[in-house]
């Protein structure tokens, strides 16, 4: 981490100030990556005298969360006092049972003179002081608990560990880091989600000074994981087509030694021509083996169609895996995007003619058939030239017409809570939103102000509104991110 020394001195002058010059602890750090380059400075507040900025709430957090392990960078450690207790039993016992409790005392705050408990729950002191206690000393007891405990496997990727991942293994450069991820979730290779992870059930023993035991199975709660990311099909397809016919440039050191091989050319210390043709020797004859098996990977035929006939193929295209009937051409052509819940190689013919059966009627209603299609986003129905989202638990596959009717039913009797006024011929409407009343007019939304009732409001009040929130809208994004306060 990098800091000017201009910084460092009104960083410095800011903590005496505040704290006492005793709170000063300059210094310098190294990072620990052998791999990341430093020729930025870190991120860090203009001016270290102040401790609030922003206009929104999140831009405050932001800040303060800067503004604090700026100055803390060069503040002493915090110190703490620990005191450890060992435990024996009254009588021998065999094997020796031994019990060990700890406790401390923060002594000297430090940096976290910067921090309170309810700001950083890193800096919370991790366990309670002992109480006085003196060599000899018999201790009653009340409970003896023994919990069972399981090895959890490794934890998956968030958008920040990956980075560190990558940063670790020489893998990149701060200004790819960003890039990489982003082209990851473009081309469909990841997927953003918050998981909800079962944990084994465990068993506790419980043992009484008078001898009584139990023995409890216990259920933990699930483990809530957020913003985890988790490959879809195409990119483990992907992945395995890539490390199967390159297995070198797969290898997580590849990108490390060409990156070290870069930095070596930059500094004059290396022949660019020589690195690039020892690479593209080795790398242009798995590149020609690649072009010749990679059908093997892209089109797979899963068997033929029971009443046309016609082969059905498992294709990888650009824009995800789809199963396709017949070739193209034909007059039988079509083809179905296949959902991501599906393995690709585990998909069967069975599953793939499902697939293809969309758009298909599943009843009528009110005089007009009622089809399932499958969209880009999924399944849903259509009806008198309106879609209508699946409801919760609903299958397309065994989709019956009574459910399709309630699903509709549901979703207009959702659009008539929702529409709060109208007016087609402007093209304006006011909806009720999950934050009070608004205007939706030309793809944009106009919050409407307190005290306004939308019953009331014209064509012309709409459009006096809108031009309003405009013309603050404009003025604001004008204004500079940040203030002084």
């Amino acid at each position: 981490m990098h800091l000017a020394p201009e910084a460092l001195q009104a960083i410095h002058a800011a903590i005496a100030a505040q704290y006492g010059p005793e709170a000063v602890s300059p210094r310098t750090y190294e990072t620990r990556s052998a791999h990341a380059q430093e020729a930025h400075e870190a991120i860090r507040p203009t001016d270290p005298n102040i401790p609030e900025a922003g206009d929104t709430p999140d831009e405050q957090k932001l800040y303060a969360l800067i503004w604090r392990r700026t100055l803390a960078s060069q503040m002493p450690e915090a110190l703490y006092e620990e005191t450890v207790a060992h435990l024996l039993p009254e009588k021998p016992t065999e094997p020796l049972l031994r019990f060990e409790a700890k406790g401390s005392v923060l002594v000297r705050p430090g940096f976290l003179q910067l921090y309170s408990q309810a700001d950083d729950e890193e800096e919370k002191e991790k366990t309670p002081p002992l109480p006085l206690l003196e060599p000899g000393q018999k201790w009653p007891w009340s409970l003896l608990r023994v919990v069972e405990r399981f090895s959890a496997p490794p934890a998956r990727y968030t958008e920040g560990t990956l980075v560190r991942e990558l940063e670790s293994r020489g893998i990149g450069r701060p200004s790819t880091y960003a890039p990489t991820v982003e082209t990851l979730f473009k081309r469909g290779y990841i997927r953003r989600e918050n998981l909800r992870v079962s944990r084994p059930p465990y068993t506790e023993l419980l043992l009484h000074p008078d001898g009584q035991s139990e023995r409890r199975r216990q259920t933990p709660p699930p483990d809530l994981q957020k913003n985890k990311l988790l490959p879809t099909e195409l990119g483990t397809q992907v992945v395995d087509f890539l490390v199967a016919r390159f297995p070198d440039i797969l290898d997580y050191e590849f990108t490390a030694r060409v990156e070290a091989e870069l930095d070596q050319i930059a500094a004059q210390k290396l022949d660019w021509q020589a690195m690039l043709n020892a690479f593209y020797q080795r790398f242009v004859a798995e590149l020609e083996t690649a072009r010749t098996t990679r059908n093997e990977y892209r089109h797979r035929l899963l068997g033929y169609d029971p009443v046309t006939q016609k082969p059905i193929f498992l294709h990888v295209g650009r824009n995800g895996p789809y199963v396709a009937l017949a070739e193209k051409g034909d007059p039988h052509y079509r083809t179905a995007s296949v959902p991501s819940r599906f393995k690709l190689d585990q998909l069967s013919l069975e599953t793939a003619l499902e697939l293809l059966s969309f758009p298909r009627q599943v009843g009528s209603y009110e005089g007009e058939p009622i089809w399932v299609h499958q969209g880009p986003y999924g399944y849903y129905l259509r009806h008198k030239g309106a879609n209508y989202s699946l409801l919760p638990g609903m299958s397309p596959f065994s989709l019956t017409e009574e459910e399709a009717i309630e699903a509709i039913e549901a979703r207009r009797h959702q659009q008539a809570n929702t529409v709060l006024r109208e007016f087609p011929e402007a093209g304006i409407r006011i909806l009720r939103g999950r934050y009070g009343p608004y205007i939706q007019y030309g793809g944009k939304n106009y919050t409407l102000p307190r005290g306004v009732d939308p019953a009331q409001l014209t064509v012309e009040a709409c459009q006096q509104l809108m031009a309003e929130k405009a013309s603050k809208s404009s003025k604001a994004s004008r204004k500079a991110p940040f203030r002084k306060k």
